[in-house]
């Protein structure tokens, strides 16, 4: 069921979201291939897994691979389709059981839809990050500006980068600024800051942060 997602499989959630936040794309290809992320049979959980191997596939350059998780991301969007189906049918037949009047069993299958809108809603939206990804290299900014601004699922330091590579820079630096402001101390957001600041010919600012990195990365394992 689509609250299933809220409660069970914290610890996948988790690996998916490190391997992510960290961009380890060598580790999640790898990963994939073991028990840690294996295929499963819950819609969402296939669409949380093509996602990860999209943007890994993509980021390491591996465009084909990328491209068939955006048809696996489709495929998992069929997979909850029936869920759904499967858990409104069963709300009807409980209804029904217990006697209750049709306004409430037209209740509780509209309770079913609305739980599942929101799932439905982040699945379109990891599509269309798979699809900008896709677009990237050969994309331009003129080209790619409105798809990019509807990516309102996608943190900010990772919308740095992809703003990063159509030339926005501005927008690049300003998220990543706003990435750090909005975090709290994280390593990853400053590293990511750093990286934008260098990139961008800015070593005096780059250098500036990178020492807040140090600092707070002082005992922190560095493997």
């Amino acid at each position: 069921q689509a609250d299933s997602y809220d409660t069970a499989n914290q610890g996948r959630r988790r690996l998916i979201e490190t391997l992510l936040r960290y961009e380890l794309w060598e580790d999640a290809v790898a990963l994939a291939d073991s028990f840690y992320l294996e295929p499963t049979e819950l819609g969402m959980e296939q669409a949380q897994r093509a996602r990860l191997l999209g943007i890994a596939c993509f980021s390491l350059g591996r465009m084909d691979e990328g491209k068939a998780q955006i048809e696996a991301l489709d495929a998992a969007a069929k997979v909850l389709r029936v869920e759904r189906a499967a858990v409104m049918d069963a709300a009807e037949a409980k209804a029904r059981t217990d006697k209750k009047s049709e306004e409430d069993a037209r209740k509780a299958m509209k309770d079913v839809l609305d739980r599942y809108a929101q799932p439905f809603k982040t699945l379109d939206q990891w599509t269309a990050e798979l699809k900008v990804w896709a677009a990237l290299p050969d994309g331009t900014l003129d080209g790619l500006t409105n798809q990019v601004a509807e990516l309102k699922t996608v943190s900010k330091e990772r919308l740095s980068q992809v703003w990063l590579k159509l030339g926005a820079t501005n927008l690049a630096e300003t998220l990543a600024k706003e990435a750090v402001e909005a975090g709290t101390n994280q390593v990853q957001l400053l590293a990511n800051q750093a990286d934008i600041l260098w990139r961008l010919g800015k070593t005096n600012e780059a250098q500036e942060v990178f020492g807040k990195l140090r600092e707070r990365s002082a005992t922190l394992d560095l493997d």
